[in-house]
């Protein structure tokens, strides 16, 4: 059922659905703006979006 809904979404919101962060990676992307950035930093270096850590 959320394949589905996913499936029905625009293509960006699909990626941005698909992110999922391993806080122990070296590093992130942002559910947000997809930005890809090194660990380290709790907030999204590009659309400031808290990530954790």
């Amino acid at each position: 059922m959320e394949e589905q809904w996913i499936e029905e979404l625009p293509e960006e919101a699909r990626a941005s659905a698909k992110v999922v962060n391993e806080l122990t990676s070296s590093e992130r992307t942002c559910p947000a703006c997809l930005t890809v950035f090194a660990a380290g930093p709790k907030y999204c270096p590009s659309c400031r979006l808290f990530i954790g850590g």
